[in-house]
């Protein structure tokens, strides 16, 4: 801004005049364009942004089990709800090549053309293996290898399978049948059915975590 003239008192109070008529100028412009709304429209944004509860309940029953008591040996019993789960059913020979055989499972199921038409789908980024039945006289276990769905709309699909795992008592552990072959506890025997794994997934169908549930057998 220029300096004010200093010996002529008229040209000081047309340049004092002026300058008064742009700032009135300016806030008339200032007040057309600003939204009257401003003050709502931040308030709103930031409701947007806050974290809602969860509205699936099995989402809430896996982060935060309910632990029913310690064993002697400081092992967690858990209680686990009832679950539904929809997939491609497998054979697994214990006396053979078990890895080679749960990477068939995986393939398997990867590859499957219409895993896209199961209903009632509740997380796709958790694939569960359920270990439904034992064997001891033929040494093999009958799997599921698909989702948790919700039971009031599944639908049949060729080529997969619906099992129910009960809901009740479990331990939680890194692997079934590592469980199955060392169990850690001594105090609860195994039931050796209804056992399962949850697996979650990342980008490009990779396992970023694994969960094992081990049924404990009914006293």
């Amino acid at each position: 801004m220029s300096s004010l003239p200093a010996h002529n008192a008229f040209l000081r109070g047309v340049y004092i005049i002026s300058v008064l008529i742009m700032f009135i100028f300016m806030m008339s412009l200032i007040r057309a364009y600003w939204p009257k709304d401003a003050g709502e429209a931040s308030f709103e944004s930031m409701e947007a942004f806050s974290v809602a509860p969860a509205k699936n309940s099995e989402v809430t029953a896996e982060v935060l089990p309910v632990v029913d008591r310690l064993d002697t040996e400081g092992v967690e019993v858990l209680h686990r709800s009832e679950k539904t789960l929809m997939g491609i059913p497998f054979v697994i020979n214990l006396s053979g090549d078990v890895r080679a055989q749960i990477h068939q499972v995986w393939r398997a199921f990867y590859n499957a053309d219409n895993v896209s038409l199961i209903q009632g789908i509740k997380n796709r980024r958790k694939v569960y293996v359920g270990f439904t039945e034992y064997d001891s006289g033929k040494n093999t276990v009958d799997l599921l290898i698909g989702y948790s769905v919700d039971h009031r709309i599944v639908q049949q699909v060729q080529g997969f399978s619906v099992v129910t795992i009960p809901g009740g008592k479990y331990l939680q552990r890194d692997s079934v049948l590592d469980e199955w072959q060392k169990p850690v506890s001594t105090e609860f025997p195994l039931a050796y059915q209804h056992d399962y794994e949850v697996y979650d997934l990342g980008q490009e169908f990779s396992i970023i975590n694994q969960t094992a549930y081990v049924r404990i057998a009914q006293q």
